[in-house]
C-alpha cells in the first residue's frame, strides 16, 4: 500500500483490496498510519499474550465502543473470555492483573476451554470471580448488575450467590421448568423465553426497581426492595448457595461481566450490541 500503511485514516473511512497477483493484494483509497491500541485494551494483550492480530483487532473495538457509548466505566469486572485456553480465559479484562483482588477467575474442575470460549459439564466444574459484591469491591446495593452471555442453555444456574435466606444475586434460566432471577433480593420468577440463548442483563436501578432483559428484549421486572449485598464470591456455571457450589450447568458462555452502576436503557442496548459485535469479530 502507499507508505505501508495498513489501517484506515479514521473510522469509516473507505478503502480498497484488489488482488493482483497469486500471493499479492493492493491495498488504497483511505489509508493512515496505525496508531496503536486503547491502553487499557493493550494491557489485557499484554497479559493474555497470546491474542492473535485478528483477535486484538475484535477486542480493541469493543474497548473503544464501551467507552464512547458510556459503560465501560460502569464495570468491576469483565470477562470475554478469549483466546481459547484456561489462562486466556481467567483475566479480568478491564483490570488484567493475576490477583484475587483484581477478580481473576479461578476455573474448578478444568472446564472446557476452547475458541468460542468456555463450557461446564454440569457436576462439577465452575468459575469463581473471586468478587463479592458486599465486600470487596462493595457494589452499590441498590444500583449494580450482570451481564451474561450464553451460547446454550439447559438446566441449573448461569451465575451467583446467595445466603442461608436465599438472597443474593443470581440467574437460573432454568430450573424446573422457570427462571429464577434476583438482586440483592429474594428471587422472582417467571417461564423462561421459548430463545434462552443470548446477552442476559440483569439492572437494578434504584433500591425497589430492578429488570431482567435478553438480547436487549424486555422479560420480567420486580419491585421488591433490596435487603442484602451478598457478601459471597460470584461463580459462573453453578451458584454459590452459602458456601456450597451447587445446581451446576452443562453450558457454554463467551461473555460475562459484573457493574458496579446501574446502566441507562440505551447503554444496555450499546452493550448488547457490542457484544454481538464481538461475537461476529471473534468468529463465534
Amino acid at each position: 500500500s502507499p507508505d505501508n500503511y495498513t489501517a484506515t485514516r479514521v473510522r469509516y473511512s473507505t478503502i480498497r483490496l484488489q488482488k493482483t497477483g497469486t500471493n499479492t493484494w493492493e491495498l488504497a483509497e483511505d489509508l493512515g498510519a496505525f496508531t496503536g491500541y486503547d491502553a487499557d485494551a493493550t494491557a489485557y494483550f499484554n497479559a493474555v499474550g497470546t491474542f492473535t492480530t485478528g483477535e486484538k483487532n475484535a477486542i480493541n473495538t469493543w474497548f473503544l465502543s464501551a467507552k464512547a457509548n458510556g459503560y465501560y466505566t460502569k464495570y468491576a469486572a469483565v470477562y470475554l473470555f478469549a483466546g481459547g485456553t484456561a489462562s486466556a480465559h481467567k483475566w479480568n479484562a478491564i483490570n488484567p492483573v493475576d490477583s484475587d483482588a483484581a477478580f481473576r477467575m479461578l476455573f474448578t474442575g478444568s472446564p472446557t476451554h476452547s475458541s468460542t470460549g468456555v463450557a461446564f459439564n454440569g457436576t462439577t466444574q465452575y468459575g469463581d470471580t473471586r468478587l463479592a459484591p458486599g465486600t470487596g469491591p462493595v457494589l452499590p446495593q441498590d444500583a449494580k448488575g450482570y451481564a451474561i452471555g450464553c451460547r446454550t442453555v439447559g438446566t441449573g444456574s448461569q451465575f451467583g450467590a446467595l445466603n442461608a435466606g436465599s438472597v443474593g444475586d443470581v440467574l437460573h434460566i432454568n430450573v424446573g421448568g422457570l427462571l429464577y432471577w434476583e438482586l440483592s433480593t429474594a428471587p422472582d420468577t417467571m417461564v423462561p423465553p421459548a430463545t434462552k440463548t443470548g446477552l442476559w442483563s440483569l439492572n437494578r436501578t434504584t433500591s425497589t426497581a430492578a429488570e431482567l432483559r435478553k438480547s436487549d428484549v424486555f422479560q420480567d421486572s420486580y419491585t421488591t426492595a433490596t435487603s442484602v449485598n451478598i457478601a459471597l464470591n460470584i461463580v459462573i456455571g453453578a451458584r454459590n448457595a452459602n458456601g456450597v457450589i451447587n445446581l451446576h450447568s452443562a453450558d457454554a458462555y463467551d461473555f460475562f461481566a459484573v457493574r458496579n452502576a446501574a446502566m441507562t436503557a440505551p447503554q444496555i442496548t450499546s452493550e448488547n450490541t457490542d457484544y454481538i459485535a464481538l461475537q461476529t469479530a471473534l468468529g463465534r
